[in-house]
């Protein structure tokens, strides 16, 4: 796979088209909010453009609401194009997962399992996704990046802006994160097949199992919220502007990434 970061393009040159719409764990395909650049990827006898269309903290729960916060449902409908090349995959649920959920059992006071919790975003998540009428891919979430329990409680309680004594009250351990994230990977792709929507996730290539214990594979891990080298702006920190997606410290997430999503497309 030869991969290259361009400033222009023309899009007759290219077999295919990848629009990546989601929140920030896009850039671990990207590296980079990736603004007025684009990846031009060789793979296979196939030639194929990224553009990255994401938006930070975006969430599902969202994308049914007719006043959005952040309005991303309008911007996702602004960008999507109906051509047979193109196709447009969507990464989203974790900040469902992590963040949403909690935010509606400690201070919206909902009674509501996780189970049913993603049964139903699920459901939102495909409903709009198939309403756009276009070609979709859905990528999974993935695990969580911070590396124990306590700086994830921490980053919880002040997202969702709640003392941390709450959060702590829940006993929550990093291998109930980690099986929240495959739980909820597991019913959305069901839910894909059933619906005949292509999906894929990076679970295999970025979990490790000993003993029955989950864990971030270690050359996945920054001590951050994001997968190494999907922290944002790359580019900048490398002082390399049009070749960080080859850097020796990062490229084995977005070469991982992109990889696994070109098999899933192509084959």
């Amino acid at each position: 796979m030869i991969i290259k970061v361009v400033k222009e393009y023309n899009k007759s040159e290219y077999d295919n088209i990848i629009k990546l719409f989601g929140y920030s764990h896009c850039l671990c395909f990207c590296g980079s909010s990736i603004q007025n650049k684009y990846l031009d990827i060789e793979y296979n006898n196939k030639k194929i453009l990224v553009i990255n269309c994401n938006q930070d903290s975006v969430s599902i729960s969202g994308l049914n609401k007719e006043k959005s916060k952040l309005g991303y449902n309008k911007r996702i409908v602004k960008n999507i194009e109906n051509d047979k090349k193109t196709f447009h995959l969507f990464k989203l649920g974790q900040v469902d997962i992590e963040y949403v959920y909690y935010h509606k059992l400690l201070n919206k006071k909902e009674n509501l399992s996780k189970e049913q919790f993603y049964t139903n975003i699920i459901s939102q998540y495909l409903d709009f996704l198939q309403s756009l009428d276009v070609n979709i891919i859905v990528c999974g979430s993935n695990l969580p990046g911070l590396p124990d329990i306590k700086s994830n409680n921490n980053y919880l309680a002040s997202v969702i802006n709640i003392d941390i004594s709450k959060i702590e009250k829940l006993n929550l351990s990093l291998q109930d994160k980690i099986k929240d994230v495959i739980n909820f990977n597991n019913k959305l792709k069901m839910e894909c097949i059933k619906r005949g929507i292509i999906y894929f996730d990076l679970i295999d290539e970025s979990l490790e199992v000993k003993d029955g214990y989950y864990s971030l594979k270690n050359i996945f891990c920054e001590g951050a919220l994001h997968y190494k080298g999907g922290n944002g702006y790359v580019e900048q920190k490398l002082n390399d502007e049009m070749n960080y997606i080859n850097n020796d410290k990062y490229k084995h997430t977005y070469h991982t990434f992109l990889k696994k999503c070109l098999d899933t497309l192509l084959n």
